[in-house]
């Protein structure tokens, strides 16, 4: 039993925190012992024996915790966390405390599942606890199969209390799920139709778990993560989801300085790119509390001080490249969603290294950067790509220029020729669907001049078509023409007040109302930067054909 204790002790070290596992083996040495003082003296010295084993079992996890070559120091560093760095409660997918009198939130944990069934244990584990307290008292089935054990009730009523400080301890509820299954077989110790009766019940509402699973569950929020089919399982890594494109251009180009990129991106490009290019933040959170301030307002382009813009400080911060990412799509709700791809269009001081749909590089065109970009030079004179060094990048002349580059780096998808030829056809339906589909890709691309012309296009053959008017609306923010926008907008809010779900559309006829009141150019970029315009299923029809990144397997 020792031996057991303490490889407990260390399993729950390992893959919990380091006080979780002695937590629960010092619960079970005080829940043994109180047993002993409620059980009738006869019956004592067994519990007495058993709390002395068990805390000499606590006393090996903990010894066998400092078998490291840095012995208690990591331990104490988990006390000064947060102090130094920021708090893990940042991380909301893990740290953000179970509320059970709030309704469960979309995409959010607890789901509503879950969140059910710790209601469950909230109420039938304490009954079950003073159910067993009462039987000890009265010396019932001590030493028999039927005993409620007290180290199991003890150790349930810690687990209770860690699953309401984080929804990440959520796991720890099968400690008074397994007392609620041994209470009931003690209240239950009957044979013939009633004990069968019981069981099944118990069976049947276990196999209800699985759908209840899928729908109500976890299982919506972990699908997501999970690869569709058998190709996507014979990949070692999700390169699409790490933006793929532009990290291996960074990589293959050689550059080298401070890479702002975001948060979940850090791990990433620290294995690819480091130690030429140095990530700003990774999800360790093992940084100064100013770099998770700075990196959330760059992320909502703007500054971290009074008085500071977003240009100010990506300098103070000594940014030599910026990766954005991301679509300028409607966001799940609750969910951390920024649009960078777009931040530094036409920024005094930068230019774009590259382009896709969805992400971008750009460099800072400082001395210090004259080095990266003559390596960004020398990469495209490689790779026989139009590139201009006072410029930059531009999308529609290597989509022009070196039409198949731009399909297999993700400016365009594999379709764009027969879309291009659909938007000249004869077929009215079908032209103004690949005229739509083409709008939405020059707009993506940051080619706002096209977009608009399409799309003023479009609503001159059908002045109803909702999409090409938020584009519209959405394209002359990003150029600053405001007063055509807040024109085009007159006209989107007509569209947006015959359907009452139209959300995004009196959104951003909104934004162009507050654009032209703004006096601040800051205030006004911020404004736009954080405006979507594509709804999710058209952000899906858009990447529908993109070539993914190929994932890399070695450092090469």
């Amino acid at each position: 039993m020792v031996i057991a204790a303490g490889l407990l002790a260390l399993w729950v070290n390992a893959h919990a925190g380091f006080l979780l596992g002695p937590l629960l083996l010092a619960a079970a040495v005080g829940g043994v012992a109180l047993a002993a003082l409620l059980r009738p003296p006869e019956q004592r010295q067994r519990d007495r024996a058993r709390a002395v084993r068990l805390a000499v079992a606590l006393g090996v996890g903990l010894l066998a915790t400092l078998a490291n070559p840095d012995a208690v120091g990591p331990h104490l560093a988990y006390f000064s966390a947060g102090t130094d760095t920021p708090a893990l409660t940042l991380v909301a997918d893990e740290w953000s405390r179970f509320e059970p009198f709030r309704r469960p939130e979309p995409n959010l944990p607890p789901q509503p599942l879950a969140w059910g069934l710790v209601w469950g244990l909230l109420v039938g584990a304490p009954a079950a606890g003073l159910w067993a307290a009462s039987r000890w008292r009265r010396g019932v089935g001590a030493g028999a199969e039927t005993d409620v054990d007290p180290a199991l009730v003890a150790i349930a009523g810690a687990s209770l209390a860690a699953l309401l400080l984080a929804v990440r301890f959520l796991w720890l509820g099968i400690f008074p799920l397994l007392l609620l299954v041994r209470a009931g077989r003690a209240a239950l110790a009957v044979r013939g139709a009633a004990g069968r009766a019981a069981s099944w019940a118990a069976a049947a509402a276990a196999v209800l778990l699985v759908p209840g699973f899928v729908r109500l569950g976890d299982w919506p929020m972990i699908s997501r993560a999970i690869p569709g089919s058998w190709s996507g399982y014979a990949r070692p890594y999700p390169a699409a989801k790490y933006y793929g494109h532009a990290v291996w251009l960074l990589r293959d180009a050689g550059l080298a300085g401070n890479l702002f990129n975001d948060y979940f991106m850090g791990g990433f490009l620290g294995f690819w790119l480091a130690p030429d290019l140095r990530a700003f933040v990774n999800g360790t959170l093992n940084v100064p509390k100013e770099v998770i301030g700075a990196n959330r307002a760059i992320r909502g382009r703007r500054g971290a001080e009074p008085g500071e813009d977003f240009l100010e400080l990506l300098d103070r911060q000594r940014i030599d490249l910026f990766l954005g990412i991301r679509l300028p799509q409607v966001r799940n709700p609750n969910r951390p969603w920024f649009y960078t791809t777009g931040h530094l269009e036409r920024a005094p001081g930068w230019i774009p290294v590259f382009r896709n749909l969805r992400s971008a590089v750009y460099l800072r065109t400082n001395a210090r950067n004259r080095d990266n970009l003559e390596r960004v030079v020398d990469y495209y004179a490689r790779q026989e790509v139009p590139f201009d060094p006072r410029r930059g990048f531009d999308p529609e002349r290597v989509i022009r220029g070196t039409p198949a580059w731009a399909v297999e780096h993700g400016l365009v998808p594999t379709r764009f020729g027969e879309l291009a030829a659909a938007s000249h056809g004869l077929n009215p339906l079908r032209r103004r669907r690949a005229l739509d589909q083409l709008a939405s890709l020059y707009a993506a691309l940051g080619l706002y001049e096209r977009a608009i012309r399409i799309d003023r296009r479009l609503l001159k053959l059908d002045p109803g078509a909702v999409a090409p008017a938020r584009r519209l609306v959405w394209s002359l923010l990003r150029l600053d023409r405001t007063a055509e926008a807040r024109q085009a907008a007159e006209g989107l809010e007509e569209l947006a007040a015959s359907v009452p779900a139209d959300g995004l559309s009196r959104e951003i006829a909104a934004a162009a109302r507050r654009y032209s009141t703004l006096a601040s150019d800051a205030d006004r970029d911020a404004l736009v930067a954080l405006l979507p315009v594509l709804t999710r299923s058209q952000a899906l029809q858009l990447m529908a054909g993109v070539v993914s990144p190929e994932p890399r397997t070695a450092r090469r």
